[in-house]
């Protein structure tokens, strides 16, 4: 006998599959949106603006070096320069020829020479030779002056002129002074003046001028903590702080509130370092 049974109906047994990711633990990722075209060209816009000012400030902090760098090494030819001058006016022992405003004309110990004037440069031959075949003391020189101070033994009256003839008393011959101007790199010059004394012509008691003496190189406001640090208001790292002052700070209103602060603190600071080696060594 035949019996009838319900027919089951088995589910298919599912084909296994390898995970080809497993560290999703089947989870599934939902699709994500992706940049559209305007943001895409806004993103290179602003990186383009941005690298831009970065490439401008690189460029303007080079520039602002190389312009310092330059302005150092013309404050360190100038001192030479100066320096140079300044001895062979103390070692003369007469005047050869007429001097003028521009040209001064040395006999020493080792023979005679000329300082001078020239082409934009200060220069100083030797023997019997032409300023203008002369040794270049110093270029870019935009003015350099002589000044004579000169002693009346009858009177004690001091004189000043702007030459001094060769038929002149050279035991009269007090002072000199020494004014050079150098053109600055950026515009504007750079004024270096000293006041000499020469020692070996048997002036009349070595008076000084009664007119005060030149100042400094002159820079503008002073640079007075730095100053007294260094001990020289012409040190180059002295001259590098000016310029940061005058192309970082003074530009904008915070940089100029803070050098008038400085202009009315710098002095009393100055003064407290001067005599402090400690302090002086920690302010440079």
């Amino acid at each position: 006998m035949f019996t009838t049974e319900p027919l089951r109906m088995t589910k298919p047994t599912p084909k296994r599959t390898k995970n080809r990711f497993p560290f999703l633990n089947g989870r599934v990722i939902g699709s994500q949106a992706g940049f559209t075209l305007v943001e895409i060209i806004v993103s290179l816009i602003l990186v383009g603006i941005l690298a831009g000012m970065g490439g401008t400030a690189i460029v303007q902090v080079v520039q602002g070096y190389m312009m310092t760098r330059e302005n150092s090494t013309m404050t360190q030819q100038s001192q030479l320069a100066m320096s140079r001058i300044t001895r062979e006016i103390i070692e003369m022992i007469n005047l050869p020829a007429d001097a003028t405003a521009t040209a001064l004309p040395i006999n020493n110990v080792s023979g005679n020479r000329v300082i001078g004037l020239d082409g934009g440069a200060v220069k100083m031959a030797f023997g019997g030779d032409a300023l203008a075949s002369g040794d270049i003391l110093i270029d870019n020189v935009s003015a350099f002056t002589l000044t004579y101070y000169s002693l009346d033994p009858a009177t004690g009256t001091v004189m000043t002129a702007s030459t001094w003839p060769a038929a002149n008393d050279i035991t009269t011959l007090t002072t000199i002074d020494i004014n050079l101007q150098i053109n600055r790199a950026e515009g504007g010059t750079l004024t270096f003046a000293n006041r000499v004394a020469p020692r070996n012509n048997k002036n009349q008691g070595g008076a000084a001028p009664s007119v005060p003496p030149p100042s400094a190189p002159t820079y503008g406001s002073g640079c007075f903590v730095a100053t007294a640090a260094y001990g020289d208001p012409g040190h180059p790292m002295v001259q590098i702080l000016r310029d940061f002052r005058d192309r970082c700070l003074l530009p904008w209103g915070g940089g100029r509130w803070f050098v008038k602060k400085y202009d009315e603190y710098g002095p009393a600071a100055a003064d407290w370092i001067r005599n402090r080696p400690v302090a002086r060594w920690a302010a440079r």
